[in-house]
């Protein structure tokens, strides 16, 4: 199946009714030990904000206690606040995305947000898209797997890379 929204040589798996779909892509990332990658688009960033109790369940599932937050791209912030990781424990980092969203200084699909583990991380991008990379083809799956459970679309440069079933 082909989407508009595809990137080139990203193939779907599934189609979900909601319009989103998960891509895959196994590469390596300018020499960054986190090699695979998936990804969840929408045409909308409604879906994206929707997603961040799924996004800490990872990082409580993976007995990570904090998560480096570093703003990016497209935030409202001070130039001393882009780029720089600050450590949030997992249990806040909920209300500490809402309240940058409050605030203004991050804006779902406007904005760039990255959420990083020891040996995983999100972002949650300016395009509306949602990455996940990390160097565990398992967490991958099982990421993927609980991204398929809310409905979204699965797609994969190479079927044969992913546990389809």
């Amino acid at each position: 199946t082909s989407l508009g929204l595809q990137r080139p040589g990203w193939h779907c798996l599934e189609v979900f009714e909601d319009g989103w779909y998960i891509q895959h892509k196994s590469a390596i990332d300018g020499g960054n030990e986190l090699s695979n990658e998936i990804v969840i688009a929408s045409t909308g960033a409604v879906g994206i904000g929707r997603i961040l109790s799924e996004i800490c369940s990872v990082f409580v599932a993976q007995q990570q206690e904090s998560v480096a937050l570093t703003l990016g791209w497209g935030c409202e912030a001070e130039q001393d606040e882009l780029w720089i990781p600050v450590e949030v424990r997992v249990e806040a980092l909920e209300s500490v995305v809402d309240e940058k969203v409050r605030l203004g200084v991050f804006r779902f699909g406007d904005s760039d947000l990255y959420l990083s583990g020891q040996t995983f991380e999100f972002k949650i991008c300016h395009e509306g898209d949602l990455h996940f990379k990390s160097d565990s083809q398992d967490l991958i799956n099982a990421v993927r797997a609980s991204w398929m459970t809310l409905g979204h679309l699965v797609c994969t440069t190479d079927p044969a890379a992913m546990d389809v079933n």
